[in-house]
């Protein structure tokens, strides 16, 4: 098995320089672009680095950005803050997304013939994978400022009661600690956000755009490595095969079946942990992302 030592001095001066550059990009950039609105092309390289903050924030999620937990958390809150959504919110998706893989609301791409037609099924699916991912980690934080009074009834209906979705959320959300962390990194963002097109005034729309660019990549490739793959391994996902400089442009999370069933592997160990697996890539990743187009696929199908 690979070595888990934490490639912490480069996460760290990595992390802060996208931190710093985000926050930039939401805060400072609007007042040069007032001056030159040459500078809006700052925001290309913001979208074009998304997956690559995103894979840093995905370390913290997993705690081995750093070694230390709480330096490891306040990277992910600062790095979801720059990005714009809610540290506990993603982190909380994330992990359920490891434990129910390919069921429930975590098979994205599946549908039951029998309770929905496909073409309601279709428009579910392409708004979750072209922007409701990305969507979804800026509003429901917003429900988590309600009094629990409120909210949990909320939940319930939602989720329902008895799932373990709901359960779980009451088991790590609602802690206290953890709840006031989340209630301040909403506010945070909410206040980033609103301030940021604010300044940005005339050029709201290039905030806008930049950031629906975002969403969709980040959100496109979210189930990209599960799609079409069997509901019977909650662990499985395809290992997909990609240009080096583009496999480190997003932390090597091509190799996705190699971090499910390694998930405590740092990014950098990846390629080595699956050579002495004797593990292998299963299709380009770019033809897997174009075969996500396809559509819904019949529960069924996917379970035969």
């Amino acid at each position: 098995m690979a070595s888990n030592k934490i490639p912490s001095k480069t996460n760290v001066v990595v992390g802060s320089c996208f931190t710093v550059f985000n926050l930039f990009c939401f805060l400072g950039l609007p007042l040069l672009a007032q001056q030159n609105p040459v500078w809006l092309l700052t925001l290309l390289i913001a979208v074009i680095t998304t997956n690559t903050l995103w894979a840093f924030i995905h370390e913290t999620i997993h705690c081995i950005f750093h070694p230390n937990r709480r330096i490891n958390f306040l990277f992910g809150r600062l790095m979801g803050l720059s990005f714009g959504v809610e540290f506990h919110i993603v982190r909380f998706g994330h992990l359920l997304h490891h434990r129910f893989n390919r069921s429930g609301l975590d098979l994205t791409d599946g549908y039951d013939p029998d309770k929905i037609p496909r073409w309601r099924a279709n428009i579910l699916y392409y708004l979750q994978i072209c922007i409701g991912l990305y969507l979804s980690e800026i509003f429901v934080p917003i429900l988590f400022l309600l009094p629990k009074k409120v909210f949990l009834p909320l939940a319930a209906r939602l989720l329902g009661a008895q799932s373990p979705h709901f359960k779980a959320l009451k088991n790590n959300l609602l802690k206290v600690q953890t709840l006031r962390e989340l209630r301040v990194n909403t506010i945070a963002m909410l206040i980033l956000w609103t301030v940021s097109f604010y300044l940005y005034g005339q050029y709201w729309w290039a905030l806008l755009a930049a950031s629906l660019c975002r969403g969709f990549l980040i959100s496109f490739a979210d189930n990209l490595p599960h799609y079409g793959t069997s509901t019977q391994d909650t662990r499985y996902a395809y290992n997909l095969s990609m240009p080096g400089l583009l496999q480190k442009l997003i932390l090597n999370f091509n190799l996705h079946r190699v971090h499910h069933h390694y998930p405590n592997v740092p990014w950098s160990q990846l390629p080595e942990q699956l050579q002495q697996t004797g593990d292998h890539t299963d299709i380009n990743y770019f033809k897997q992302g174009m075969r996500q187009w396809r559509g819904v696929i019949p529960i069924k199908t996917l379970d035969e």
